[in-house]
């Protein structure tokens, strides 16, 4: 990619196929018309508006898929639009930052409307905390998925027009708060616990709204529900009373009720 300094930085990235062959080729990570072709990332990087044409906007087209190892660091900065093409991911096994503020929100978009997969969070040190991040347009995937033991904070995060929204697959101790997930047409949150009794979540000041389903809270020791809205079309589905010793919900509503075992 051109630097400040006028260097152009070439490296290999190795690309999955479809077919599941290894396609090892050597590219930029941007040109001068504001595509970043992604790849596997070898080097800690923060993506801001110093490598765009224009120096006073941090948008980009994503060409490829976004790969972020384990020991490797990647930032988005405050008002930066990443706009994926069709099907593009990003894969997590190290640290991914959105920092976004609330006046200068990061986009995680597909462009033109096009479906791209979302964010993949699957690694036992695998870190995503965003903060006032946009994700929009996972039409076909998951838009926010994390498949680690160790929790994450999910922070002012907007995900709208997706298939689903936050799908947890976790033993960890999680937190939403300030967060809104709607428009989406399978199920807006999904948690499940890879260990009994171990999870915890707590969920503040955040909505899930206008989904087909509000699918599982399950296998999580404690659950904290403050101030949030959950609004199914379908239904409410379900809170597993098996596994969960500790349930707190205040100042909230679902539209469809849940129910439980009355031993809980």
């Amino acid at each position: 990619c051109e630097v400040p300094n006028d260097e152009n930085h070439f490296n290999y990235y190795p690309t999955i196929k479809k077919n599941g062959s290894l396609d090892i080729i050597s590219k930029p990570l941007f040109d001068k018309n504001n595509n970043f072709y992604g790849g596997f990332l070898t080097t800690n990087m923060v993506i801001n508006s110093s490598f765009s044409k224009n120096s006073s906007q941090c948008e980009f087209t994503v060409l490829g898929d976004i790969l972020v190892p384990h020991n490797v660091e990647l930032v988005f900065q405050k008002g930066c639009t990443l706009k994926f093409r069709e099907n593009k991911f990003i894969f997590v096994n190290g640290v991914l930052k959105s920092l976004g503020t609330i006046d200068k929100p990061v986009n995680l978009i597909g462009f033109n409307n096009e479906s791209w997969s979302g964010v993949k969070v699957h690694y036992e040190k695998a870190e995503f905390n965003p903060k006032f991040t946009i994700i929009q347009n996972v039409n076909q995937e998951i838009a926010l998925y994390y498949y680690n033991p160790y929790g994450n904070v999910i922070e002012n995060v907007h995900i709208k027009n997706c298939r689903n929204g936050v799908k947890i697959r976790s033993s960890g101790i999680w937190k939403i708060i300030n967060s809104l997930v709607e428009n989406i047409t399978d199920y807006s949150f999904y948690l499940v616990s890879e260990s009994y009794v171990i999870g915890e979540l707590e969920i503040i000041n955040s909505s899930f709204l206008l989904s087909y389903e509000l699918y599982y809270f399950s296998n999580y020791k404690k659950i904290s529900i403050t101030n949030s809205s959950f609004t199914a079309i379908n239904r409410v589905s379900s809170f597993s009373p098996y596994f969960i010793s500790y349930i707190v919900i205040k100042n909230s509503k679902f539209n469809y009720i849940a129910t439980f075992n009355s031993q809980y």
